[in-house]
């Protein structure tokens, strides 16, 4: 999923509005979802820039969508 940091703030989520913070939410919520494993996948090498992809994968239960 995109990550706006604009969005965050407009919505009033100052916690989410830098990288950390949302990939820490993440691995929380995989844990809670009961994942044993969570794995996120950054570029190596270099600063991570706007327009990279970071992707985060975890084997927790998920939500549904009812």
């Amino acid at each position: 999923m995109p990550f706006d940091t604009g969005t965050a703030n407009d919505r009033g989520l100052q916690m989410c509005s830098t990288l950390l913070p949302v990939l820490s939410e993440l691995v929380s919520n995989a844990w809670d979802a009961g994942a044993s494993e969570v794995r996120i996948d950054v570029p190596e090498g270099r600063p991570v820039s706007d327009s990279d992809e970071i992707t985060v994968y975890d084997n927790g239960d998920g939500t549904s969508d009812k």
